[in-house]
C-alpha cells in the first residue's frame, strides 16, 4: 500500500507545483475567521472596500492584486483571540505589534516579500503627510488604503441594515482625514460611497466570487524548494499562536524528512514529507489560543 502511494511516477516526477493562490488565501482567511465570530469575514470585507478605493484612484492590475493579497493576510500577525478582538476597536493601543509580526511571518517567502512590507505599515497614520515614510523606509500607498478600508469595516454595525448607517461611518472617517487617513483616499471613499451597490457589495455573501475575479490568473508555479518555503510560512502562522508549539511543526517536518531518508525515499519525496510536516496541524488555526 505504501509503495502504491509513494511511487506513482505521474505525481512525483513533477518538477513544478501549481498553486491557485486565490483558493489558498481565501480558504486561509475563512479558517482564521472561524476563531471568533466577531471577526467573521472581516478580511474579505476589507479587501472589497480596499479594491473599490484602489479602482477609484487608478491602481494598476498588479497593484490591485497586491492589495487583495495583503488585505486577505493583513491580520495574520494577530495570533490570539484577544489580539483579534483588540483590533476591532476603531482606535486601540499598540496597533503596530500585529503588523510587525505579520510582516515577519510572511517576508521569507519570496512571492510574499512585497506583501509583507504592505502589511507592516497597514496601521500607519497619515499624520498630515508624515506617514509617507517610517524611519528611512517609504510607506506604500497600498498600506494606507488597507488602513482606511480596515477602519471602515470596523465601524460597520452588523446589527443594522448597512444603508441606514453610512452617514455615521463616513462622518467618523471624515473627522480623521489628514490625521489617521490620506485625504485623497477619504475623498475617493466618499465618491464611491454615494452608490448603494458599494455598501451592499461589502456585506454580500457573493463578494468572494468578485474578489477572485479581480485576482485573475493567480496560479503560482513553485519548484519543490519554493513549495517548502511557502509551507514554512504557514507552519509559523500555525505554531506561533502559542509558545508551547512555537517550533512544533518544524520539528515534525525535520523528523519526518529524516525518517524518509532512513527508508531510502528519493530526495524529492523526502522534501515532500517535510512539506507535509509543516502543514500537518493546519486545522489548529481555527482553535482559539486560550484553549
Amino acid at each position: 500500500m505504501v509503495n502504491e502511494f509513494w511511487y506513482k511516477k505521474e505525481f512525483y516526477m513533477k518538477k513544478s507545483f501549481e498553486i491557485d493562490l486565490a483558493d489558498l488565501l481565501f480558504s486561509l482567511a475563512t479558517a482564521v475567521d472561524l476563531v471568533d465570530p466577531a471577526v467573521a469575514s472581516h478580511h474579505k470585507r476589507v479587501v472589497s472596500i480596499a479594491v473599490r478605493i484602489g479602482l477609484e484612484i487608478g491602481l494598476s492590475d498588479q497593484e490591485l492584486q497586491d492589495l487583495i493579497i495583503a488585505g486577505i493576510l493583513h491580520d495574520v500577525g494577530a495570533l490570539s483571540t484577544s489580539d483579534r478582538k483588540g483590533i476591532l476597536r476603531f482606535e486601540f493601543d499598540n496597533p503596530h505589534h500585529h503588523c510587525e509580526l505579520g510582516s515577519f511571518l510572511l517576508r521569507d517567502f519570496e512571492p510574499f516579500r512585497k506583501i509583507a512590507h504592505i502589511i507592516r505599515f497597514h496601521h500607519k497614520s497619515w499624520d498630515h503627510g508624515e506617514g509617507q515614510v517610517h524611519g528611512k523606509e517609504d510607506v506604500s500607498m497600498l498600506s494606507h488604503i488597507l488602513h482606511l478600508a480596515d477602519r471602515v469595516d470596523i465601524l460597520i454595525n452588523h446589527k443594522k441594515f448597512i444603508l441606514e448607517d453610512t452617514e455615521r461611518i463616513l462622518g467618523k472617517i471624515e473627522r480623521k482625514s489628514g490625521t489617521l487617513f490620506v485625504p485623497q483616499l477619504v475623498s475617493a471613499l466618499k465618491k464611491i460611497s454615494v452608490t448603494e451597490a458599494f455598501w451592499l457589495e461589502i456585506v454580500s455573501p457573493l463578494r468572494e466570487k468578485t474578489l477572485q475575479k479581480w485576482m485573475g490568473n493567480s496560479i503560482l508555479h513553485l519548484d519543490i524548494d519554493a513549495l517548502l518555503s511557502m509551507t514554512q510560512v504557514f507552519s509559523k502562522i500555525i505554531d506561533f499562536r502559542s509558545r508551547f508549539t512555537a517550533t512544533h511543526s518544524s520539528g515534525v517536518a525535520t523528523v519526518a524528512r529524516k525518517l524518509a531518508e532512513l527508508i531510502n525515499f528519493s530526495e524529492d519525496d523526502c522534501r515532500l514529507m517535510q512539506v507535509a510536516g509543516h502543514l500537518h496541524d493546519l486545522g489548529k488555526i481555527t482553535i482559539p489560543t486560550e484553549i
